[in-house]
């Protein structure tokens, strides 16, 4: 009897290993608050904070895609808002009121200063050799700093007295798009020399908190409790902006990560991707426990989560696209080639339905006229086959055409008798 009930107990533990999707790092302190995660390739950078004793900021980096970490900063400080990782340094842009941005080139054994403007730093992007700074501060102005030499020297390019903050920033060679949190997107086509309002679709005084550019559209999260929030797109640079939020809810949008294939997004306490052939969201929370996500990254094959006082959690990105490409399968409504074909006198003809639908299939002669009805019924999801017997026709070139309520397509057929 003992026997037995500790081979179930075994058998169960096994099963719910197997099941287990998110995972939360055992190389990081599991308390820690991650306040930003950065990938590019294989090398990871994430900040975070202690609330212990006092406020403790360590930097932590992973060179092999997360596989093992090491920690390159520990000391009482602002905590990063954002890194940077560049060919030749790896910035961090930190704090609120008095923030910096530092740059390392030896893996954060030593750090330099590289801006101080008594203003906080709280988003940042690079397109070459350029660094672009978004600021914030409640006593100057605020708004988007340039550096053309890695942090040498910085010039500001867009000064806005009534921007809270610059929390995101996106730029692509001259292009420069930045989020603010109170006017929402302002844009500039010519290296900064001027900057136009772009927020036409968006909710009026939009908080921008998050940008991402995506299969050539620019996704843009808004955040706000006392506003419509959720997940906007546009299609020509910001010119124009359009929701896309089905499956997503009205949440307010934290973050974004892409692999180049697939965009996943944080919004309220959830993760998810966006299933983009069917303009709709899926949520791949799964497993996760109940946690306060801000940060998210990609690096290889992991998506990296960064979560309040609950450390780091990850999973595999070929898990979620596995689930994502079986169900894109399921969905999928085909008609197959029929074999053999030339045929004398039958031929088998495959099909497969998506999701239950009325449905005809059709014979037509090569003058487009009606020769035979094969199936016209309503049929639940699933793969189907058919014999088609041509015993009683005569040698030529036939059509059949597969219809259903939202799918249609036609194939050609030779008979030989």
């Amino acid at each position: 009897m003992n026997k037995y009930k500790l081979i179930f107990i075994i058998s169960l533990t096994i099963q719910s290993i197997v099941n287990c999707q998110w995972v939360q790092s055992d190389l990081i302190n599991k308390d820690l608050f991650i306040t930003a995660i950065s990938a590019k390739d294989s090398v990871i950078f994430l900040g975070c904070k202690n609330f212990g004793d006092s406020v403790i900021v360590n930097y932590y980096y992973s060179k092999d895609y997360g596989t093992t970490w090491k920690e390159s900063y520990s000391n009482n400080a602002n905590h990063p808002n954002i890194f940077i990782i560049s060919d030749n340094y790896i910035f961090a842009g930190d704090g609120y009121e008095g923030g910096n941005i530092y740059r390392t080139s030896d893996w954060g054994i030593s750090w330099e200063k590289c801006f101080n403007n008594g203003i906080g730093v709280t988003s940042m992007a690079q397109y070459g050799n350029n660094i672009y700074a978004g600021t914030t501060s409640d006593f100057s102005f605020q708004g988007v700093w340039k550096s053309t030499d890695y942090g040498n020297n910085w010039i500001d390019i867009w000064q806005e007295g009534s921007v809270l903050s610059v929390r995101s920033l996106i730029a692509i060679d001259s292009f420069i798009i930045a989020g603010t949190s109170t006017i929402g997107v302002y844009g500039s086509s010519d290296n900064g020399e001027t900057w136009h309002e772009l927020n036409n679709g968006l909710p009026s005084n939009s908080y921008i908190k998050s940008m991402i550019l995506f299969n050539n559209k620019i996704f843009a999260g808004v955040t706000y409790e006392e506003q419509k929030s959720g997940n906007y797109y546009s299609t020509d640079f910001g010119l124009n902006w359009l929701p896309l939020n089905d499956g997503i809810g009205d949440f307010s949008i934290h973050s974004f990560a892409s692999d180049g294939n697939y965009l996943f997004s944080i919004a309220g306490s959830k993760v998810y991707v966006l299933l983009e052939n069917e303009n709709k969201w899926k949520e791949i929370t799964d497993d996760l426990p109940d946690l306060y996500i801000l940060s998210i990254a990609v690096s290889g094959d992991n998506l990296f989560l960064g979560a309040v006082e609950n450390g780091l959690w990850y999973r595999k990105i070929s898990n979620i696209t596995k689930v994502i490409n079986e169900k894109k399968k399921q969905d999928l409504f085909a008609l197959s080639q029929n074999y053999p074909n030339p045929f004398n006198p039958t031929t088998k003809i495959n099909y497969q339905l998506g999701r239950a639908s009325n449905v005809t299939i059709k014979v037509f002669d090569c003058l487009g006229r009606l020769i035979k009805t094969l199936v016209d019924e309503y049929k639940p999801q699933g793969l189907y086959s058919l014999n088609f017997d041509a015993s009683t026709l005569v040698s030529g070139i036939y059509f059949y055409q597969l219809s259903t309520d939202e799918f249609i397509t036609t194939k050609k057929m030779i008979i030989l008798q």
